[in-house]
């Protein structure tokens, strides 16, 4: 899993912070379907769409 730099919001660029909204989005999509679904049946396009 790549890291992202810590980057206040005030310091980032509208681009920055959107790559990390969005990858906030998609982990917490991740981790909620995980935890309904199970790893086996969770799907990337369930993932994606969710997020």
């Amino acid at each position: 899993m790549t890291r992202v730099p810590f980057a206040p919001a005030a310091l980032a660029s509208l681009r920055e912070r959107v790559r990390i909204r969005t990858r906030q989005a998609i982990r917490g999509a991740a981790y909620r379907l995980l935890a309904e679904q199970g790893h086996d049946t969770t799907r990337v396009d369930q993932i994606a769409a969710a997020a």
